[in-house]
């Protein structure tokens, strides 16, 4: 009986997600922020992430509070907890390439602010290779091409008939080249035969890492910028 009693308990632990802990409890050098920025259209959201190491998530108390500014522009992160998982968001109404955004931790008088993490947004990669609608065989290796640009450059791809990944390339680089050993058929669905063709998304990212604020125990700001284009996957 007991037995049972300890494995309900673990799982529900792990439904109900991370721990949580005020920061009035925790001093800033005691967080890892992770913050990451993501360029949609004319708009940035930022999703800040505070924990206190392992599963524990930081939220914060009266009179603390998460800001992003770049220029005249600014908001107020709010909270959100989604199953348990505590992080900050909003959206910024810039999203101009080369545009600087600071997300700051701003305390109270007792404790230390981290007002300096700061990141470069980046132009999404227009994809130049393959076009739409390009026939793209998963028996050759795929060249994919992005206009020039400065961020670190990943190409993802999904679909219907193949297993969904993900490669990564250089920073500034403007091609990729995924083998043809990676674009892998995918499993039958819905107890039918595996689809031999089908339409596959390609997803160009760019990515920047920024600096964050030396208050912090550790932690990242990275601020990514997408492009997509759909081609047929055949055998």
């Amino acid at each position: 009986m007991l037995r049972r009693a300890i494995a309900l308990g673990a799982v529900v632990a792990a439904v109900a997600g991370c721990a949580n802990v005020s920061s009035a409890d925790l001093r800033t050098s005691g967080m890892v922020a992770h913050i990451t920025l993501t360029v949609t259209g004319g708009n940035t959201v930022v999703d800040v992430h505070l924990g206190a190491g392992g599963l524990t998530d930081v939220v914060l108390d009266k009179g603390d509070s998460l800001e992003a500014t770049a220029g005249s522009s600014s908001v107020v992160l709010h909270h959100v907890d989604i199953l348990g998982d505590d992080y900050y968001g909003g959206v910024l109404d810039v999203g101009t390439p080369g545009t600087t955004v600071t997300v700051a931790l701003h305390r109270t008088s007792a404790n230390t602010d981290a007002p300096t993490s700061t990141v470069v947004l980046p132009a999404a990669p227009a994809i130049r290779a393959p076009r739409a609608g390009a026939r793209a065989s998963r028996g050759r290796d795929l060249n994919v091409r992005v206009a020039a640009g400065s961020g670190v450059l990943s190409v993802a791809w999904t679909g219907s008939c193949i297993l969904g990944s993900k490669s990564d390339g250089d920073d500034s680089a403007t091609s990729l080249v995924i083998p043809a050993r990676l674009i892998l058929r995918g499993p039958p669905q819905h107890k039918h035969k595996a689809r031999k063709a089908c339409l596959m998304k390609l997803t160009t990212t760019r990515s920047i890492d920024g600096n964050l604020d030396p208050a912090y125990k550790s932690g990242s700001i990275t601020a990514i910028s997408s492009s997509h284009v759909t081609v047929h996957s055949v055998p």
